[in-house]
């Protein structure tokens, strides 16, 4: 009869801890997951917003590069056409072309980043999955130390061999 409630106490004792072990566990893998998404979703708002703050610095650059053109044009006493024209719809072209550049790296930075928060957020589906296996480990270990300390119930433990300087002590055997 005592071996059935020391049985039952150190394998509730073990259930216990093991479960919650494995439960705060993965809350806290679970919130670190969740923290990561959020981070990385504020990356790439951050991504997007620096792009179009930097393709709108390149397009007033521009705009005072093709006033300075046209100023130096109109200067110098030419007509604004023919190869000046040129000219200046080539400063024009190339300065759109360097805004819409700095707005593609920042949708591709942006891209990554939301990448990697949906990522983090997938992943926690796999936390949950493997808190469940923890705590459904933590069962059979339970109902194993259980079962262990019942089939030994019926047993003796002795002891043999004596001491020796050899040894810490003498072996436990059960018989």
């Amino acid at each position: 009869m005592g071996y059935d409630v020391a049985a039952v106490i150190i394998a509730a004792t073990s259930l216990v801890a093991g479960v919650t072990t494995s439960v705060v566990q993965m809350q806290a893998q679970d919130d670190q997951a969740k923290n990561n998404a959020a981070i990385q979703r504020g990356q790439a708002l951050q991504a997007q917003q620096e792009a179009a703050y930097a393709a709108a610095q390149i397009r007033r650059r521009n705009l005072q590069v093709l006033g300075s053109q046209r100023a130096q044009v109109a200067k110098s006493g030419l007509e604004i056409s023919g190869s000046a024209t040129d000219v200046i719809n080539d400063s024009a072209v190339q300065g759109e072309m360097d805004a819409m550049a700095a707005l593609y790296s920042g949708k591709t930075q942006s891209a990554l980043a939301m990448s990697r928060a949906n990522n983090f957020e997938a992943s926690r589906g796999d936390i949950a999955a493997a808190g469940y296996l923890g705590v459904g480990n933590s069962l059979i270990g339970a109902a194993g130390t259980y079962y262990k300390i019942r089939a030994n119930s019926d047993k003796t433990i002795s002891y043999s061999g004596g001491w020796n300087s050899n040894t810490t002590g003498p072996e436990p055997t059960l018989s």
